[in-house]
């Protein structure tokens, strides 16, 4: 399954679990959501390696703030939500071994993130 997806999968799924905390989900709709994600999920395969990105919150916070973003998400997601964010993380990540997780910091790397990529690059080889 592409990488693209099962990443676009996690967040869903984590923003979802934040939505449902904040109240814009009520019950039936969360179940609902969850239902569909884990009929989805245990159709494909799990993912051969995931990647995270970490910084510290206020690295987090500095990048956001200066982003030039065309909607509000502040409405949504407010620079607050980063912990539970990053909790709601953690505890996907206890679903895959650890020999399947990079952690990389990337509070010193460029906005194209260049040297994490290069690292996920070269340890992508590895795994085939």
């Amino acid at each position: 399954y592409p990488l693209r997806r099962q990443r676009q999968m996690c967040i869903r799924d984590r923003y979802t679990h934040l939505f449902h905390r904040k109240g814009f989900l009520d019950e039936r709709e969360f179940s609902l959501i969850e239902r569909n994600y884990r009929e989805l999920r245990a159709g494909l395969p799990g993912p051969d390696l995931v990647v995270r990105l970490s910084a510290p919150l206020d690295v987090l916070r500095r990048r956001l703030l200066a982003r030039a973003r065309t909607i509000d998400l502040a409405q949504i997601v407010t620079l607050d939500d980063l912990p539970v964010l990053e909790a709601l993380l953690d505890d996907w990540l206890t679903t895959h071994p650890p020999r399947q997780l990079l952690e990389i910091d990337v509070q010193g790397e460029d906005e194209g993130f260049s040297g994490a990529v290069r690292r996920v690059v070269a340890l992508a080889g590895t795994l085939e």
